[in-house]
């Protein structure tokens, strides 16, 4: 027995998704994941579990927010259909990857938005333009600090001792 017409449409359909080279996502009109491939998750470097604890908007870099959101706003309000864009994400590790994204609306029998279908391509970049330096340089920072965070309260609690005995040692004199 063969399968039918619908049955290969939707396993073509399933596995185009799943098995995607490139970050696959549907999210609700608010931003929360629905489902994430493996791909788009490894990009990340979250779980696909994890992603779905999250919003896309958590994982977008604050200069790039607006304009995202601009453009869901447009698909939302039906006055576009989908839109393309380079964008940058925060990474798990707080590491900023610049990708490329495709986004779309999807829309059930009355023609309202039921979730966004996103298509993400991670882009070659070695520093992420149009990213504020001040963005790059906290993240940086941040990522150093979870790295290195014993060495830091290592050498903060031996600056402590040093001050606390120099100060005892002014006092004393």
């Amino acid at each position: 027995m063969q399968p039918s017409k619908s049955h290969a449409i939707d396993a073509a359909k399933t596995t185009m998704f799943e098995k995607n080279i490139n970050g696959c996502a549907i999210v609700t009109a608010s931003g929360q994941f629905i489902a994430a491939n493996e791909e788009f998750a490894r990009l990340l470097n979250y779980s696909e579990l994890e992603l779905m604890k999250m919003t896309w908007q958590q994982l977008t870099i604050p200069d790039d927010l607006d304009d995202d959101q601009g453009n869901v706003d447009r698909i939302l309000d039906g006055k576009v259909d989908g839109y393309e864009m380079t964008k940058h994400y925060i990474t798990k590790r707080r590491e900023i990857v610049e990708a490329k994204i495709r986004v779309d609306g999807i829309r059930d029998e009355r023609g309202k938005i039921v979730c966004l279908y996103s298509q993400i391509v991670r882009t070659p970049s070695a520093v992420a333009p149009g990213v504020s330096s001040e963005v790059v340089k906290t993240l940086k920072l941040m990522s150093w600090l979870r790295t290195n965070w014993p060495v830091v309260l290592w050498v903060a609690s031996g600056l402590t001792a040093l001050i606390g005995y120099i100060l005892k040692e002014r006092a004393a004199k």
